[in-house]
């Protein structure tokens, strides 16, 4: 179903006089609705000037669902400009406030990385791909920034530190993905995006260093609401951990658990602070809290949608060392399966099953070439890739 224009028109003009007649509660005031500044109207979104022919020539042919179709689109589909430009200018003209906006905004940025990895996992990140996500994600970053500030001014500080944080721990943990898929898929020319997203986590870095508690009328309530939400967090990805342990290896499961930790006492350290009631130390040890388990959610949840196993540490690994796994499950109707070896002793003894992997090992000083293995097979085989990365 869709609205005629007729229809749309009468249910905003409704809306409007039932604004007018109720008016708006603004802080201590009641004003009519002509007082308060006014969002981009929907109706004004859908007649927006940056709508274009094929836009409305899409929408006409595939009718209502056009708009929910697009939710999946990435870089270069048809359909990625309903979804960059119609769903989401709608979903900010719901965002009433600078918290809302703020968030909202992140989960963009967040959907634009994610967009990134659809991409370097079928080899298709290519340079102007990676510029149009990384012109996207400035935008969203900046204005993240822009309204976790208002919101710190309006006293706000307990959203504007959770935003930030986690703005940035969605940054740090991507970038580390795509850099493994660039450098393990061939096609994708991602290093400047890569470069880009890096520069975005260390400016909320430093947004997150600066922020103080000086304009809040009530540093405890902030502090203790942050912690709170830190709480919560850190909960929500510990069962996010246990749950992924039998979908990635252990190898990947332990180093989550052991980065993890790292927010955990973080977490307590913020929580000493409070009870010390060094507030602006507490401040900043939830927010590193607040940045790491969100590092390790959106790690897990990049493993588990890409199929791929990252190691998430401090360093590169065991000894430098780091694993190329890729697995094929083939269907017993499954035609050919060919395999190709580059740079490799071919390992006589290995089990010709329906698995194939190749074990390459890189010192982390010197470069090598990487082992590949290419699987052949028809549209019912289920084919998963499998590496391991340090970040």
């Amino acid at each position: 179903m869709k609205l005629s224009d007729s229809s749309r028109a009468r249910i905003e003009n409704d809306l409007l006089a039932y604004a007018r007649f109720h008016g708006v509660r603004v802080g201590e005031e009641s004003r009519s609705i002509g007082q308060v500044p006014q969002r981009t109207s929907l109706l004004n979104v859908f007649k927006s000037k940056s709508m274009t022919a094929a836009i409305i020539a899409i929408m006409l042919v595939a009718g209502g669902g056009t708009s929910y179709a697009a939710q999946g689109a990435v870089p270069g589909d048809a359909l990625y400009v309903v979804k960059t430009e119609v769903n989401e200018n709608v979903q900010s003209a719901f965002a009433i406030s600078n918290e809302a906006e703020a968030r909202l905004q992140a989960r963009l940025a967040e959907e634009r990385l994610e967009e990134a990895e659809e991409l370097a996992t079928r080899g298709e990140l290519t340079a102007e791909a990676s510029a149009d996500i990384s012109t996207r994600l400035q935008a969203h970053a900046d204005e993240v920034q822009k309204r976790s500030a208002k919101a710190e001014a309006e006293g706000n500080h307990e959203s504007s530190a959770t935003v930030r944080a986690s703005l940035e721990g969605s940054f740090r943990a991507h970038a580390d993905v795509l850099a493994d898929l660039n450098t393990r898929v061939a096609g994708n020319d991602g290093s400047a995006l890569i470069t880009n997203i890096r520069t975005y986590a260390d400016s909320a870095a430093t947004a997150q260093a600066t922020a103080t508690l000086d304009a809040s009328t009530d540093v405890r309530g902030d502090v203790d609401a942050t912690i709170t939400r830190a709480d919560n967090l850190i909960a929500d990805v510990e069962a996010k951990v246990a749950d992924a342990g039998s979908e990635v290896s252990a190898e990947a499961h332990a180093r989550a658990e052991v980065k993890l930790a790292e927010a955990v006492s973080a977490q307590a350290e913020a929580k000493a602070s409070f009870r010390a009631e060094a507030y602006q130390a507490a401040y900043t040890s939830v927010q590193a809290a607040i940045r790491i388990a969100n590092e390790v959610s959106t790690m897990i949840e990049s493993m588990l949608r890409l199929h791929i196993d990252v190691n998430v540490g401090a360093d590169a690994g065991i000894d430098g060392v780091r694993d190329v796994h890729v697995k094929t499950d083939s269907r017993p109707d499954s035609e050919t399966e060919s395999q190709t070896e580059s740079n490799a002793d071919t390992n006589p003894g290995a089990d010709n099953d329906n698995e194939s992997s190749a074990d390459v090992e890189v010192d982390a000083t010197t470069d090598t070439s990487v082992d590949t293995d290419v699987i052949d097979a028809d549209a019912k085989t289920d084919t998963s890739v499998r590496s391991d990365l340090a970040i």
